[in-house]
């Protein structure tokens, strides 16, 4: 019967190797791919540890108090413009969000500028919304709280004339971030779904300012 060779080679190179070990007379190198292997299974939990920190510490970064602002430059001047931001019966023209779902509004206190208010509700939410400060042709801000009251944030809009036939039309809001990591990693989504809404929003407008019918409205508006 032949016999084996005294050592076998598994054909592996590598720069590290453990001790051979004998069994049946049968010497064998066990490859140093498996001490990397094993090295690699240490350093994995490691790995995780960090990553998870990450996670955990990273929603802490998001300011305080986070804020989006989006712009749009409208061809209109700032008095076709305002009426259809001072007074809320108007802000279903042109807001993203009445185009989404069925939306129910109720009307309060004066038709426009402060006190000011509009209620809405639809089969997922409820929310009011009130106007806290107007100044003619130039400003408008509001305060806008979602039922049971959990969510509020405060928004306001600038009107600048940038030439004698455009405006140029800020929207801005705030609100308070929340204190768990988890509210705020939904403070960081807020923060991308609200600038997309705002950016359609303000589409929405400019279409609505630069129709023929928008000058009509204004003067209705104002009457």
């Amino acid at each position: 019967m032949g016999h084996f060779p005294a050592k076998i080679n598994l054909g592996l190179k590598l720069k590290t190797q453990f001790p051979s070990r004998s069994r049946n007379g049968l010497k064998i190198r066990w490859s140093g791919s498996l001490t990397h292997a094993v090295s690699l299974m240490k350093k994995t939990p490691i790995r995780l540890a960090a990553i998870f920190g990450v996670i955990l510490v990273l929603p802490f970064f998001v300011r305080r108090r986070p804020r989006v602002a989006c712009r749009a430059v409208i061809r209109g001047k700032p008095e076709d413009i305002f009426p259809l931001l001072d007074d809320l019966r108007n802000w279903p023209r042109w807001t993203v969000w009445s185009q989404r779902a069925e939306i129910h509004y109720r009307y309060s206190g004066p038709p426009r500028g402060v006190g000011a208010r509009q209620e809405w509700s639809s089969r997922k939410r409820k929310g009011a919304l009130e106007i806290t400060h107007s100044t003619p042709n130039q400003r408008v801000a509001y305060a806008l709280k979602m039922k049971p009251g959990k969510h509020r944030a405060k928004g306001v809009f600038a009107l600048d004339r940038v030439t004698a036939h455009y405006t140029r039309v800020t929207w801005l809001a705030r609100w308070k971030a929340s204190r768990n990591p988890l509210g705020r990693y939904i403070d960081l989504l807020m923060l991308v779904w609200i600038r997309r809404d705002f950016a359609r929003s303000l589409a929405n407008l400019r279409r609505l300012v630069e129709t023929p019918a928008a000058s009509s409205i204004a003067e209705k508006t104002r009457a």
